[in-house]
């Protein structure tokens, strides 16, 4: 994981402050927000403090593919909205539609060696809380932006509701 100023700029915007507002010089939030310069360990946890996130938000997490670790072609969205179809009188946010995510998870990754499987876990999991902290962006105060959240809100539920179904797959591999 590599500091990223960028990410740095960008927290600071959302906050609506400027760099002369942060407990350390502006011109060493310039150089950082520049790349101009590696932050110190102090620094960062200032930084951190002062616009209330972890210190780890400032870093750029390794590329996690969508799909990394998936069989070519499987969606965990589309497979929710494939269940959802399929069974339009079942409440999405119902146990019957819960179990019946599990039984196609079941069908179409069971077979999977449990390593495989293992690394499907891994990388849903790093998928669900990339979109958890983008959900929770306060840029989505934004009436135009509803219809973007609520794409977002479906992912997220779909990518739990696989790690649950996937939970279960494991614990019979």
């Amino acid at each position: 994981m590599a500091f990223s100023g960028e990410k740095l700029r960008l927290i600071r915007v959302q906050r609506g402050l400027s760099q002369r507002d942060l407990p350390v010089g502006h011109d060493t939030v310039s150089a950082l927000e520049s790349g101009h310069r590696k932050p110190h360990p102090s620094t960062l946890r200032k930084l951190a403090e002062a616009l209330d996130v972890e210190v780890s938000d400032f870093f750029d997490e390794p590329a996690v593919a969508p799909r990394a670790g998936l069989p070519e072609g499987f969606d965990v969205v589309g497979l929710t909205q494939e269940v959802a179809t399929e069974h339009p009188e079942v409440p999405t946010d119902s146990a019957e539609f819960r179990k019946l995510v599990d039984e196609r998870f079941a069908s179409e990754l069971g077979h999977l060696p449990k390593a495989e499987l293992k690394a499907i876990e891994a990388n849903l999991r790093a998928r669900y809380n990339a979109l958890d902290r983008n959900f929770r962006s306060p840029l989505w105060s934004d009436p135009e932006q509803y219809g973007d959240w609520l794409q977002l809100w479906d992912e997220i539920r779909a990518v739990k509701l696989a790690l649950v179904a996937l939970d279960r797959v494991l614990t019979k591999a």
